[in-house]
């Protein structure tokens, strides 16, 4: 008991250093409930951080599964793109296609990107981040616009409906559907119908 005694002691001691160090301003850390905290605080991480060390060591496959998905998981979420790759992304599938001639160029890709293009015009594009992905929506109205109906909260598209607004998914810094429309871009499938058979 007295051994456990003299411990506390030199823990408060080495206590009460750092808190003269980094709060002068007390003098004890009986005096200063925001040292008493501070302490409580730094001896619960530290006994966290043992049980983690622990649980590393009794069954290191679980854990190296758990940090695997855990490193996985701020992958995915450190690569979300952002509103300004989509745009980089559009204007440079727009200027792709406006280097085609109209004979050449993929009338689907074209007016699709071309769609998007007026959108962006108008303000309406706008980014949904759920942290893993992004969605790129197609809003009724432009961002600059003040009507009374872009205002009103009971006018709002709900949730529920946003399925019908999103045109883009993005996923680990690529956007499907923007990448999806320019597949094949160069051809001109009905072109290509008027061709005769080999």
């Amino acid at each position: 008991m007295a051994a456990r005694l003299r411990g506390v002691r030199e823990v408060l001691r080495k206590a009460n250093r750092v808190n003269n160090l980094f709060m002068p301003q007390f003098e004890t850390l009986k005096q200063a409930k925001i040292g008493q905290s501070a302490f409580n605080v730094v001896t619960d991480y530290a006994m966290v951080f043992k049980d983690f060390v622990k649980g590393i060591r009794d069954r290191p496959f679980r854990a190296a599964v758990k940090l695997s998905a855990l490193g996985a998981v701020y992958f995915v979420y450190h690569e979300n793109p952002d509103e300004q790759s989509y745009i980089d992304g559009l204007i440079e599938n727009s200027n792709d296609l406006l280097q085609l001639s109209d004979l050449i160029r993929n009338p689907k890709s074209d007016h699709y990107i071309q769609e998007l293009i007026s959108y962006q015009n108008q303000g309406r594009l706008s980014r949904k981040n759920f942290g893993l992905f992004s969605l790129i929506t197609v809003d009724e109205y432009g961002k600059d616009c003040d009507l009374y109906n872009t205002k009103c909260y009971y006018l709002q598209p709900r949730w529920h409906q946003l399925w019908k607004q999103v045109v883009d998914v993005g996923v680990l810094r690529h956007w499907y559907f923007l990448e999806k429309a320019m597949k094949n871009y160069d051809i001109n499938e009905e072109e290509l119908a008027n061709c005769p058979p080999d």
